[in-house]
Formats: structure tokens, C-alpha cells, sequence
């Protein structure tokens, strides 16, 4: 595949502003990293945690990353829905990783696991995006 996704998701000022990094994209397969940052917190009072958009952000990236590897050429896989479940509080640096379980003609559908850096689970979710 010629696409490549890590640069073109990398260089969104979203991305930079978050400080999220593409690190792998290929044939399907993406993977991420979301450096745990006071800006990117939620204070509960009794701890401090990454906030649960910042997570979403990681994953829907991530998944549109996997589905971009399918492409011919660099170009945006627009996400059309991105359904999360949030497993623990995330405390530290998040890991994102994506699996493109289908690529249609018009759609896309990748599964995505984010985990922090002692690889717990901390989010599932599940993108379709549009690949037509």
C-alpha cells in the first residue's frame, strides 16, 4: 500500500495539539501513543486521570489510521460513527491499536483497543469510516 497514514494524521494540528504520534500503519493494522498530560486531565477529587475525550480522540485516530493503510493514495478515511467503552481510569501514557475488520467500497469498520502503559485495557471501541 502506497498511503501513509502516520504522516498525513501526524501533521493535523488536533494531533500536534494533543500531542498524540501515529506510530505504525499497515495493512490494516494501526498503532498509537497519547502522552499523559496535565492539559489532557480530569481531576475526580481523589485522583487525577486522563479525560475520557482524549482517549476517544486516540482511538478514532487510530482507527482511521488502519483503514488509510487500505488506501491507494494519502488521502482521509472520515469517520461516520465511533462507539467507545471506557474499562478503567487511564493514569498514564495511552496506547491505541486498530484492526480493520472490514473494508467496503463505501465503509470501513475497524475495532480498537486502547491501553495504558502497563497494558490494562482502559477503552474498546468500534469505527466505521468512510472509505468511498
Amino acid at each position: 500500500m502506497s498511503s501513509n497514514p502516520p504522516e498525513f494524521i501526524n501533521g493535523m494540528p488536533m494531533t500536534e495539539f494533543l500531542g498524540m504520534e501515529i506510530t505504525e500503519a499497515d495493512d490494516g493494522h494501526a498503532k498509537a501513543r497519547l502522552p499523559f498530560r496535565e492539559e489532557l486531565t480530569f481531576d475526580t477529587g481523589r485522583f487525577v486521570t486522563m479525560h475520557g475525550a482524549a482517549s476517544f480522540a486516540l482511538a478514532d485516530n487510530v482507527g482511521a489510521a488502519a483503514v488509510m493503510s487500505h488506501f491507494e493514495e494519502t488521502r482521509p478515511a472520515f469517520t461516520i460513527d465511533l462507539r467507545i467503552d471506557y474499562l478503567a481510569a487511564a493514569t498514564s501514557d495511552l496506547f491505541g491499536e486498530a484492526e480493520v475488520l472490514r473494508f467496503g467500497g463505501s465503509v470501513a469498520v475497524a475495532d480498537i483497543v486502547v491501553e495504558d502503559e502497563d497494558g490494562e485495557a482502559v477503552a474498546v471501541a468500534r469505527g466505521s469510516y468512510r472509505t468511498g
